[in-house]
């Protein structure tokens, strides 16, 4: 579901924008951002899987102090909680590890921080 996580832990997804990506450079809808509260700021990773658990590309992770406007993005979508100011990005531009365009179909993502973990899905579509 892309919601679920443990209290207490390291991070939480907060949520996700363009769950639904069209990667095809028009600039609208290119890239699914995942919007992540991350306390600690721990070292998060990102990967996106096919349906058959086949990584297919690693997410690319834009920290709070340098995610500019995508960052500004989230926390205007996802306001931080008071006491939590640090918001991370996880971006996926629809591309494989190779840097080929991604056939259209439902991909599975899953962020990673120290023992914590979340998982989705999201659709490219051509």
């Amino acid at each position: 579901t892309g919601r679920a996580h443990a209290a207490g832990t390291v991070f939480s997804l907060r949520g996700v924008l363009n769950r639904f990506i069209t990667p095809n450079g028009d600039a609208k809808n290119d890239v699914s951002i995942h919007c992540v509260e991350n306390p600690k700021d721990s070292s998060l990773t990102g990967k996106i899987l096919d349906l058959r658990g086949r990584v297919v590309s690693d997410m690319v992770r834009l920290r709070n102090t340098g995610g500019g406007a995508t960052i500004a993005q989230c926390k205007l979508a996802f306001p931080p909680q008071a006491a939590v100011n640090i918001m991370d990005a996880m971006t996926w531009d629809g591309r494989a590890a190779g840097g080929a365009p991604v056939t259209s179909g439902v991909y599975v993502y899953r962020i990673e921080g120290e023992d914590s973990a979340v998982t989705g899905t999201l659709v490219v579509a051509r």
